[in-house]
């Protein structure tokens, strides 16, 4: 009973608070943008659906844009309205959809003083992924991204070449025993399931030094937690869940902070578990990697770089242990979701035209060949560009981003900027 009382307390407050900023916050509704159901009900729907009915009206176009598949409603929308949309959000607060590229590098590069991350985000990051680059804003993000840069110089990228040059042929070796011990003639093969588990040896190589053994089947603990990990905690999101996450920035962080560390989802209770695994492998690294520098030795992974970086800087740009060992989670998260969203959709693009894929092939054959006719016939990054077919699908090949959304908000009462002028009396914060 005082529970329920609690939740419908807390509830009356933000509903409150919700319609206060509804109508005291400057008016977006210039902006041209999708239709959305009723304020409270929705569309028509039978008593026996009222709850569902309600919480959908509650969420309106945020369900077409988390429940259908990932920018089927943003390009929708953008050829429909334009580059700047405006939708709306629950308890109908109006937010924008921005897909203009002149607004995109101000926004996130040149203006970053004005347009920050929402608390209320940083708060779910932080428990995901730690105090490291993806949660940082300003200043700490600044700070961070120095320290984390000399891990990603051109030179240093470059040695990873062999890394997954190795991956990628271990994978076919695999499909080749799969293929030769099969007796029919035809066999499907689930390439995501496979270019996963190379996306993980992968990372674990170039970016720790550590063998993750994913494509042999000898799952490194590190490995066993982050397998499928993004996609269990966001995939399919419920309506339940989509209200949840937009109304949490009208929750006092403090509370929303306690529900993340004491929720029995799940999904929160996956994401703790990582969280534990992670910090733990990460200190033990942390310690074997100082020491190797300290005796002036050292490999050239990702991680080992990092460490040295930090431990080479000054006072006031180290990291903390706390951020030192969230990057690792950071590494994880963007090195594998990338490698593994462009390393299956790039396939899937080339087999959709049949054009390309001949053009790729032919290229890929005629390097081989130069290769083979040299004395060292090991594949180099200057064999790699080479190939100017191979350089041309790869910039232009239309692939949706590995992270679809990135969420921001106006410090304070602004116009952002636009290659497409905003209509006249238009502000948004």
């Amino acid at each position: 009973m005082i529970y329920s009382s609690a939740a419908a307390g807390i509830g009356a407050l933000i509903l409150i608070f919700a319609l206060f900023r509804r109508f005291t916050r400057p008016s977006l509704s210039v902006i041209r943008g999708p239709q959305s159901p009723s304020f409270i009900f929705g569309k028509d729907f039978p008593p026996s659906q009222f709850a569902r009915s309600y919480l959908s009206a509650l969420t309106r176009n945020l369900l077409e844009l988390f429940q259908r598949p990932i920018g089927e409603a943003d390009f929708a929308w953008q050829s429909q309205y334009g580059n700047v949309v405006r939708f709306k959000s629950v308890l109908g607060e109006d937010r924008l959809l921005v897909t203009d590229p002149e607004a995109l590098r101000r926004m996130l590069n040149t203006s970053t003083q004005t347009y920050s991350k929402l608390p209320n985000y940083r708060i779910v990051s932080r428990m995901l992924h730690g105090t490291g680059l993806l949660w940082a804003d300003g200043e700490d993000h600044r700070r961070q991204r120095s320290i984390m840069l000399p891990g990603f110089g051109m030179n240093e990228c470059k040695e990873f070449l062999p890394i997954f040059k190795d991956c990628a042929e271990a994978i076919s070796m695999k499909w080749l025993e799969i293929l030769g011990s099969s007796d029919s003639r035809g066999l499907v093969i689930n390439v995501l399931a496979w270019v996963s588990r190379g996306a993980l040896d992968a990372i674990g190589h170039a970016a720790f030094d550590v063998q993750f053994g994913a494509i042999e089947d000898d799952l490194h603990p590190l490995a066993k937690k982050y397998k499928n990990y993004l996609g269990d905690i966001f995939g399919l999101p419920p309506s339940k869940q989509i209200f949840l996450q937009a109304a949490s920035k009208y929750i006092p962080t403090c509370i929303l902070q306690w529900l993340l560390e004491n929720g029995s989802n799940t999904r929160l209770v996956r994401a703790r578990d990582v969280r534990t695994t992670v910090t733990s492998i990460a200190k033990e690294l942390v310690r074997e990697k100082a020491d190797t520098l300290l005796q002036g030795r050292g490999n050239t992974d990702i991680f080992t770089l990092l460490v040295k970086a930090n431990m080479d800087a000054n006072a006031k740009k180290k990291l903390s242990d706390e951020e030192l060992l969230a990057q690792m989670r950071t590494l994880l998260i963007s090195g594998y979701e990338t490698y593994l969203h462009c390393g299956c959709l790039y396939p899937i693009g080339a087999c959709a035209a049949s054009q390309v894929q001949s053009k790729l092939r032919d290229e890929i054959r005629k390097t081989e060949a130069t290769i083979r006719a040299r004395s060292d016939p090991q594949l180099t990054v200057a064999d790699l560009e080479a190939m100017t077919y191979l350089n041309a699908v790869v910039k232009v090949f239309d692939v949706p981003m590995a992270f679809a959304l990135l969420i921001t908000s106006a410090g304070r009462i602004t116009i952002p900027p636009a290659s497409t002028p905003f209509p006249e009396n238009c502000s948004s914060r």
